[in-house]
């Protein structure tokens, strides 16, 4: 509302604008970074109302951890069984989620063609190598991704993403394209992890740089990095007063 907007916008020192911008996004974005975390605290309670959620986190160490990155799955009698690529296993039970994220992560592929040039016919007498250019092609391509959060605040976030997933838990349900796929294996999890929270925010929102820590060491990519975030606001909202210390 234009109240708490004029309130963060006074309490950080920038302009309604920009308060607005920040607030209304999508998903949560970071308002303000302090050097110290004593200026942190402070200016998170100022910023704090009912109709906001606040969050103080260091940047510098987040994620706390990085994902446990999921190349098969399998269905267990109350969960799930998790394999990566080097074939360490993680089983996690519906029971024991806190919180499941559904998101697009955004791949940048570059393509290379060789490129000749004609001898120039204006010098006939001129013996001239063709002239050879290499032509780089960027292209964005879309994977969808599942995080699931534990319960258990130590235990590393376990992570999905297409473009890297073996989908030989669909069984005859295997799409054409890892695409197709994915948007099955999705729908497929969202159907088991029924009674679990879920945030599918991420399927319809890019993330941007300005949606991130300017820091994130421990996170494969910017998505993992809101993923996180959301998953903090969701400590957040559990809290009477809507502010959470994740410094700790």
């Amino acid at each position: 509302d234009p109240a708490s907007i004029r309130h963060v916008a006074d309490a950080v020192g920038i302009s309604t604008y920009d308060a607005r911008l920040r607030l209304r996004s999508t998903v949560p974005r970071p308002v303000a970074f302090r050097n110290h975390a004593n200026d942190a605290f402070a200016l998170a309670r100022r910023i704090q109302s009912p109709q906001i959620k606040t969050i103080v986190y260091c940047e510098s160490s987040f994620p706390a951890v990085a994902p446990f990155s999921a190349f098969r799955l399998g269905r267990t009698s109350d969960g799930f069984i998790f394999e990566n690529r080097q074939g360490t296993r993680r089983t996690l039970r519906i029971a024991d989620m806190e919180l499941v994220v559904f998101g697009r992560k955004m791949f940048v592929k570059t393509e290379s063609r060789l490129e000749y040039s004609e001898v120039n016919p204006m010098h006939e007498r001129t013996r001239l190598s063709p002239g050879v250019n290499v032509v780089n092609t960027r292209r964005k391509n879309w994977s969808t991704f599942v995080t699931f959060f534990p319960c258990n605040p130590k235990a590393p976030p376990i992570r999905i993403v297409a473009e890297e997933f073996e989908f030989q838990c669909l069984g005859r349900a295997i799409g054409m394209s890892d695409l197709v796929s994915g948007q099955r294996l999705v729908r497929w999890i969202d159907d088991v992890i029924q009674g679990v929270p879920a945030d599918r925010r991420l399927m319809e929102t890019s993330v941007v740089e300005s949606t991130i820590p300017h820091k994130h060491a421990n996170s494969p990519d910017p998505e993992h990095a809101v993923s996180v975030i959301l998953h903090l606001e969701h400590h957040a909202a559990q809290v009477g007063a809507g502010f959470l210390d994740a410094t700790q």
